[in-house]
């Protein structure tokens, strides 16, 4: 028995070979493999598309933040400039720097923080200086220069 379609001819065979089938399946979406690939694939693009959004805005927020920094590197820029125009302080040879470099704080003529140098030259407060060498450093804390507990040598100032 010849079936005929709508146009008179003849109806094709509703089973199709295996090529075919392979090529007609995707097609018609009745492969539930495919369909589940689909949809991961789909999760997939998603994801990557709110990643995209994502590194977009942290992309803009590190724009910004540079730009900050180049206006704040600008302004270093600048302000170093006008100091190095500036006239220096009056600086005269032989004059002894107030404080102790360590904590900042002013000589005694005697006692714990008397004035005390090191080989190399440079003043400490005695107490800061011997704290400084006693924490196993073997070095001048100004030029780095090896410096221990026996260098010290105590400065008698008349005042």
């Amino acid at each position: 028995m010849n079936r005929t379609n709508s146009n008179g001819g003849p109806d094709r065979p509703r089973n199709l070979n295996r090529r075919s089938q392979a090529i007609v399946r995707p097609i018609r979406g009745t492969d539930p493999f495919a369909r589940t690939r689909r949809a991961e694939l789909l999760t997939a693009l998603d994801q990557e598309r709110t990643k995209n959004r994502d590194l977009a805005a942290e992309n803009e927020d590190l724009k910004l933040q540079l730009q900050e920094q180049t206006l704040n590197v600008a302004q270093l820029a600048n302000r170093l400039d006008e100091m190095q125009l500036a006239p220096p302080p009056d600086q005269s040879e032989g004059v002894l720097i107030p404080n102790c470099i360590i904590c900042f704080e002013g000589w005694d003529l005697s006692g714990p923080h008397r004035m005390i140098s090191l080989k190399c030259g440079h003043f400490f407060g005695d107490s800061c200086i011997r704290n400084y060498l006693g924490r196993g450093r073997s070095d001048c804390p100004v030029c780095r220069q090896t410096a221990f507990i026996y260098d010290i040598r105590y400065m008698y100032i008349n005042m």
